[in-house]
Protein backbone atom coordinates (compact mmCIF):
# COMPACT_ATOMS: atom_id res chain seq x y z
CA UNK A 1 0.00 0.00 0.00
CA UNK A 2 1.22 3.31 -1.15
CA UNK A 3 -1.44 5.75 0.43
CA UNK A 4 -1.92 6.53 3.68
CA UNK A 5 -3.75 4.13 5.80
CA UNK A 6 -7.03 4.84 7.04
CA UNK A 7 -9.29 5.18 8.38
CA UNK A 8 -9.76 8.74 7.43
CA UNK A 9 -12.12 11.34 8.86
CA UNK A 10 -13.28 14.71 7.70
CA UNK A 11 -13.49 18.13 9.58
CA UNK A 12 -15.35 20.48 7.09
CA UNK A 13 -13.55 19.93 3.38
CA UNK A 14 -9.98 18.39 5.26
CA UNK A 15 -9.91 14.76 5.54
CA UNK A 16 -7.20 13.92 7.96
CA UNK A 17 -5.80 10.21 8.87
CA UNK A 18 -8.24 9.18 12.13
CA UNK A 19 -6.78 10.25 15.39
CA UNK A 20 -4.32 12.39 13.68
CA UNK A 21 -4.03 16.03 13.99
CA UNK A 22 -5.88 18.19 11.85
CA UNK A 23 -2.95 20.15 10.91
CA UNK A 24 -1.62 17.53 8.62
CA UNK A 25 -4.10 16.55 6.17
CA UNK A 26 -4.78 13.68 4.01
CA UNK A 27 -6.67 15.65 1.07
CA UNK A 28 -8.49 18.14 1.16
CA UNK A 29 -11.71 19.40 -1.06
CA UNK A 30 -10.72 22.53 -2.94
CA UNK A 31 -12.50 25.63 -5.18
CA UNK A 32 -15.72 27.37 -5.03
CA UNK A 33 -18.38 24.64 -4.08
CA UNK A 34 -21.25 25.00 -1.94
CA UNK A 35 -20.72 23.96 1.37
CA UNK A 36 -22.78 21.07 1.22
CA UNK A 37 -21.19 20.02 -1.90
CA UNK A 38 -17.73 20.49 -0.12
CA UNK A 39 -18.94 18.18 2.84
CA UNK A 40 -20.63 16.12 0.82
CA UNK A 41 -16.81 15.24 -1.63
CA UNK A 42 -14.82 15.47 1.68
CA UNK A 43 -17.06 12.41 2.99
CA UNK A 44 -16.67 10.34 0.22
CA UNK A 45 -12.86 11.09 0.03
CA UNK A 46 -12.73 10.08 3.70
CA UNK A 47 -14.38 6.85 2.56
CA UNK A 48 -12.26 6.17 0.30
CA UNK A 49 -9.85 3.36 2.50
CA UNK A 50 -12.81 1.52 3.29
CA UNK A 51 -14.71 1.06 0.47
CA UNK A 52 -10.97 0.24 -1.66
CA UNK A 53 -10.71 -2.46 1.53
CA UNK A 54 -14.65 -3.68 0.56
CA UNK A 55 -13.86 -4.32 -2.83
CA UNK A 56 -10.79 -5.87 -2.18
CA UNK A 57 -12.25 -8.11 0.31
CA UNK A 58 -15.01 -8.98 -2.30
CA UNK A 59 -12.68 -9.82 -5.73
CA UNK A 60 -12.15 -13.00 -5.16
CA UNK A 61 -15.64 -13.98 -5.51
CA UNK A 62 -14.85 -12.50 -8.98
CA UNK A 63 -13.27 -15.63 -10.26
CA UNK A 64 -15.62 -18.44 -9.50
CA UNK A 65 -17.90 -20.31 -11.30
CA UNK A 66 -21.10 -18.69 -10.16
CA UNK A 67 -23.74 -17.89 -12.32
CA UNK A 68 -24.44 -14.48 -10.71
CA UNK A 69 -21.14 -13.81 -11.87
CA UNK A 70 -23.27 -13.26 -15.46
CA UNK A 71 -26.02 -11.90 -13.73
CA UNK A 72 -23.82 -8.92 -12.30
CA UNK A 73 -20.96 -9.53 -15.27
CA UNK A 74 -21.14 -4.86 -15.43
CA UNK A 75 -21.12 -4.35 -11.70
CA UNK A 76 -18.15 -7.19 -11.42
CA UNK A 77 -16.42 -5.02 -14.20
CA UNK A 78 -17.09 -1.90 -12.50
CA UNK A 79 -15.39 -3.04 -9.18
CA UNK A 80 -12.24 -4.35 -10.92
CA UNK A 81 -12.30 -0.78 -12.66
CA UNK A 82 -12.67 0.66 -9.05
CA UNK A 83 -9.77 -1.33 -7.76
CA UNK A 84 -7.53 -0.28 -10.66
CA UNK A 85 -8.13 3.09 -10.56
CA UNK A 86 -7.56 3.30 -6.63
CA UNK A 87 -4.22 1.04 -6.84
CA UNK A 88 -2.87 1.98 -10.00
Amino acid sequence: MTHTPGPWTPHGTIITREGDNSEYPVAGVLGYLPDEEAYANARLIAAAPELLSALESLAPMFDNDSPLLTVYSTQIEEARTAIAKATG
